[in-house]
């Protein structure tokens, strides 16, 4: 089964160099290098200032151990967070059809399952989180309106208590201090007037009990060229698809995390043999106020 499993490890990393390859092949003669490839994947989008953010986001966070055999839920809580950061949006960029729009933030709050009316209070869950994040996407401005498609990802750090003896170790374990994880999320945000947007959003959260910099790096620098491998072939794809493609655009950045995430269950470093997270799903609400 190990030997099985490396094997696919490898040839997951394959692929990875192959995509590469094969961008390389479409490059200038004289361009015909790795650096052409990052020119185009890190390339500066034409943006407007910067605008302050302000949100709140709601959630309900189902947090539980994947096993082999089932899944061990916590407590089910209820979340309130706050955010702060920076909001931009391309009125310049490449294409009359729609936008491309991007924002960076911190942000901190509370999961308790004290908010939960149907809370046993024998058995409570409490949480603090915070960390930073990020989202891009694209967006459609109608006469009304402007909707935004939006992908997301965090770094973040959380603070798990119980009031009550968790039986099983490896749950007890992720208590002891603060954990880092990670998150990514789809969906979209609605300007509803002035400042005022509001999102609806599906997140998926994975905590480390032990985190390991150099396989973490690596899984993470694995998902990053993955996400903005797309971005290489934006131009030949926006002209296929037009209108269509913030559209196809979010479905690919949301596949591939879904993947990567799905894997990391099993492996929270994949593609490294490593333990599993505690994950953590929810639909989230988020009230934005961007001025």
């Amino acid at each position: 089964m190990l030997e099985q499993q490396n094997k696919f490890q490898w040839r997951f990393l394959t692929a990875i160099f192959f995509i590469l390859a094969l961008n390389n092949l479409e490059a200038k003669d004289d361009e015909k290098d790795f650096e052409y490839f990052f020119k185009k994947l890190y390339k500066n989008k034409l943006e407007e200032l910067n605008h302050p953010v302000l949100s709140l986001k709601l959630r309900n966070p189902d947090i539980f151990l994947p096993t082999p055999f089932e899944n061990k839920a916590l407590p089910k809580g209820y979340s309130y967070e706050f955010y702060y950061g920076f909001f931009r949006k391309s009125q310049e960029y490449y294409y009359d059809d729609f936008f491309y729009h991007s924002h960076e933030y911190t942000f901190g709050g509370n999961t308790s399952s004290k908010l939960n009316p149907n809370a046993d209070f024998g058995r409570l869950l409490d949480s603090w989180r915070w960390g930073i994040g990020w989202q891009n996407g694209f967006g459609y401005d109608l006469k009304n309106t402007e909707i935004y498609l939006i992908h997301k990802g965090s770094f973040n750090w959380t603070n798990l208590m119980f009031n009550f003896y968790e039986e099983d170790e490896t749950l007890r374990s992720f208590t002891d201090e603060l954990r880092f994880g990670q998150s990514y999320g789809s969906g979209v945000m609605i300007k509803v007037g002035g400042p005022f947007h509001i999102s609806l959003t599906y997140e998926k959260s994975l905590i480390h009990r032990r985190y390991v910099f150099g396989e973490h790096l690596v899984s993470w620098g694995l998902e990053n060229v993955l996400q903005r491998a797309v971005d290489v072939f934006e131009y030949e794809l926006s002209y296929k698809f037009g209108k269509m493609y913030p559209v196809y655009y979010l479905a690919y950045k949301t596949a591939i995390s879904a993947l990567i995430y799905r894997l990391r269950e099993d492996n929270i470093n994949f593609p490294y043999n490593s333990e599993r997270p505690l994950v953590a799903n929810s639909i989230n609400v988020t009230f934005n106020f961007i001025f």
